[in-house]
């Protein structure tokens, strides 16, 4: 394996519907995506040999270069105001012909060393994960002797993806703001009814938690009872907690508490997991950060550090 470094920009904000290919001011290509209510820049991708959990060694040059090659396709004022909210990855590259890194993956196969039934996916890209799964998987059933079935991943829905509940509809039977039903939707698919009558049953659960997501406290709570959470940073992966522009700061104590409360933490436990969360994003906003957001974030910091002690 070939270590990687890739330097993606998330900004607070959308600035269209379509992926734009431009160009960065060195003439590399580059992309500015919609990804929900982000939009990301990318990509940049050299070497990188240090720690890959310090994210601090994303080159300063990166995220300014990125930056001013999206200002040509959406003009200087959006790209320059929009607040930068995560920043680099690490991505493993597999090493090909002459030390080149390749975006290819390759799926390794250890019997020859002693360990049979052993495999080893290296390289790849998020992006690719289900055709990466699909291909994984038939090794491992072509491995076991077993007739091998045509592959219905791409056919069969993810769970809540049966079907799109009327946004519109929800809101007003359940009484809820119309935005966060449909971020809940967004997320939930159908199952966006099971959550709201958790908060028909309890109107406390109505509360908005973080009011960038539209996180309500009945998602917080249905989500840890229903999706195997044990960690703060499970709920970070799946509804997007203290990613956005708060940084935590509206609803991370709140979605701490709800978590603690459904899966029994002592105070202590709670403590734990919330400055581990914080850390977290910490650590992804800390590469791009500089000016008036770097002096933001550290007074997001001290609240942290004052109200909460961690």
């Amino acid at each position: 394996m070939r270590p990687g470094k890739g330097v993606h920009l998330s900004l607070d904000r959308r600035f269209s519907n379509y992926g734009v290919i431009c160009k960065a001011v060195d003439g590399r290509q580059m992309f500015l995506m919609p990804h929900e209510e982000e939009s990301i820049i990318g990509t940049t991708d050299d070497d990188f040999y240090g720690d890959p959990d310090d994210l601090r060694r994303a080159s300063t040059r990166s995220p300014t270069c990125s930056r001013r090659g999206v200002a040509r396709a959406v003009g200087p004022p959006g790209a320059r105001h929009a607040g930068l909210e995560r920043g680099a990855d690490h991505p493993p590259r597999v090493r090909g012909d002459r030390g080149r890194a390749l975006r290819e993956h390759q799926i390794l196969d250890h019997s020859a060393e002693g360990a049979a039934g052993l495999l080893s996916f290296v390289g790849g890209k998020l992006a690719s994960y289900r055709a990466q799964a699909e291909e994984a998987t038939d090794r491992i059933v072509e491995m076991l002797g077993r007739a091998a079935a045509p592959c219905r991943t791409h056919e069969e829905p993810l769970p809540g993806g049966e079907s799109v509940p009327d946004v519109r509809e929800l809101a007003s039977r359940h009484r809820v703001a119309e935005g966060a039903v449909a971020r809940l939707v967004f997320r939930q698919g159908s199952r966006a009814e099971e959550v709201l009558r958790l908060a028909d049953e309890d109107p406390r659960l109505k509360l908005v938690v973080c009011r960038d997501e539209g996180l309500l406290a009945a998602e917080v709570v249905w989500i840890c009872r229903h999706e195997k959470v044990r960690r703060l940073q499970d709920l970070r992966r799946r509804c997007r907690l203290a990613v956005a522009g708060c940084g935590g700061l509206d609803c991370a104590r709140l979605a701490a508490q709800l978590a603690a409360h459904e899966l029994g933490w002592d105070a202590d436990r709670l403590r734990a997991e919330l400055h581990d969360l914080l850390e977290v994003g910490w650590r992804e906003r800390r590469p791009v950060l500089d000016g008036w957001q770097l002096a933001e974030e550290e007074l997001l910091r001290a609240v942290h550090r004052g109200l909460g002690g961690l």
